[in-house]
């Protein structure tokens, strides 16, 4: 499986995330409404701001440890890890606990590394 299949599996699942939060918020509100005995108007109720999740118009490039190695020339797995580590460099871990694959965003790394360049 290439890295765009799994990017835009990555990416539907954040929408379905998102719509059945969306749902079970609305559901949620009118189950209430209705056991109160008011009557609920046909409009989806907002979530509320804590439970909102704003889908990106694209799809969320991610890379492997692996793959920034080879787009930042210079930048070993291990300098990787420890930016990671340090809470200088976001991730994601796909899979089941410490076994699982970390994903990195593009655009985190090119932009540490210009941040670096800069500074």
């Amino acid at each position: 499986m290439s890295t765009k299949e799994k990017n835009e599996i990555i990416s539907q699942i954040f929408m379905l995330l998102s719509k059945l939060v969306e749902y079970d918020t609305t559901n949620t509100r009118s189950d209430t409404a209705e056991s109160a005995g008011s009557v609920t108007n046909a409009e989806p109720a907002e979530a509320p701001a804590e439970q909102r999740v704003s889908v990106p118009d694209e799809p969320m490039e991610m890379l492997t440890i692996k793959e920034c190695t080879e787009l930042v020339k210079g930048l070993t797995s291990n300098t990787i890890r420890k930016l990671i580590a340090r809470g200088e460099l976001e991730c994601v871990r796909a899979g089941c606990g410490t076994n699982g694959k970390i994903l990195i965003p593009k655009a985190n790394i090119i932009a540490l590394c210009s941040k670096q360049q800069r500074g």
